[in-house]
């Protein structure tokens, strides 16, 4: 559980998420025409056959860790999914009619989806669903459709995680479970380092961003084979395509979580401890190290918690540059 140290860190990092937030708003009030729209597609608490569930609610945390899991919604009704952190730092309020939410899977929103020239740029989720189910999943075969006909007008997109995926089996690549050499499942889970390959720097928006990157990760999946319309700009030791620029369609995706706090992910990790716990002891010293950055899941927490400031600088370099590319589009 989280400690009076960890409740520290975790309450530095609200007041600095609000700052950033305050920052991203008064960008898109000085450089975006006032009659912009975003889209966010989001996946974030789709349905799936085979993915993970949570051992404990939120609701059955302690109080202090459920408000810091909504402190970025001050005043306003808690909202599950990862909705809510995307609309901030993409600069927008609760409320704001200029960012759009379309979830493919329960259909809500989906007159949002149906004049794709109305907007300027499109920001899509994670999900608990898995990319492998897709040839039996009808809202992610429309979800296809659609990015299909974005390709058309290149609007300006950052995709994560599970949208990653699905941009790379859309276009050729190649998804599956993330495995150690043996076989076994092992999923990547707490704080990732990333680093650029030689590509990167070609990239318009990934040379916006360090060559090094610490980002939350969430996933039992990853692109295996990157498509040959995309340019691998980001790897590590668990996944060689943690990043996939297509630059020609203005389209860039990240396989982790730049969207995600330390405390969101602290959370998830509190609800998670005990599936998390067999998995790390499951994977073995070594790939636990690796694939988890920890041991055991104190050591875990800790380093999430630690990692605050900077999974911080990650998160502001990323959604700054995402806001430049859609600048630089509009001129």
């Amino acid at each position: 559980m989280l400690s009076e140290n960890h409740y520290t860190e975790l309450d530095l990092e609200a007041g600095m998420v609000e700052q950033f937030h305050n920052e991203q708003r008064l960008f898109v009030s000085d450089m975006l025409p006032r009659d912009h729209k975003v889209l966010c597609i989001d996946n974030s608490s789709a349905p799936t056959k085979t993915g993970k569930k949570n051992d404990r609610e939120l609701a059955h945390l302690p109080r202090r860790v459920q408000d810091l899991f909504f402190a970025i919604q001050k005043g306003h009704a808690r909202e599950s999914g990862t909705v809510p952190l995307f609309r901030n730092l993409m600069g927008y309020k609760h409320g704001d009619d200029r960012f759009r939410v379309w979830q493919p899977y329960t259909g809500v929103g989906k007159e949002h989806a149906q004049y794709l020239s109305d907007y300027s740029a499109i920001v899509a989720t994670g999900s608990s669903a898995m990319a492998t189910e897709y040839d039996q999943t009808p809202w992610m075969q429309e979800m296809k459709s659609f990015l299909d006909q974005r390709d058309v007008l290149s609007i300006p997109s950052l995709f994560v995680c599970f949208t990653h995926q699905l941009e790379a089996h859309r276009n050729g690549g190649a998804v599956e479970w993330i495995a150690d050499p043996e076989g076994k499942k092992v999923r990547e889970f707490g704080i990732s380092t990333i680093r650029a390959t030689d590509a990167k720097n070609k990239s318009t928006f990934f040379s916006k961003l360090p060559d090094e990157m610490v980002v939350p990760a969430s996933h039992s999946q990853h692109v295996a084979l990157s498509p040959s319309k995309g340019t691998v700009t980001y790897s590590n030791d668990v996944s060689e395509v943690q990043a996939i620029a297509y630059d020609d369609a203005n389209v860039w995706s990240i396989q982790n979580h730049p969207e995600v706090l330390a405390s969101t992910l602290s959370t998830i990790l509190l609800m998670r401890s005990q599936t998390i716990g067999q998995e790390i002891d499951f994977a073995g010293r070594e790939m636990a190290e690796r694939h988890f950055g920890a041991v055991d899941v104190e050591g875990l927490l800790n380093r999430i918690v630690g990692s605050a400031h900077v999974i911080k600088e990650t998160r502001e370099a990323v959604f700054r540059a995402f806001h430049q590319q859609i600048v630089d589009s509009l001129r």
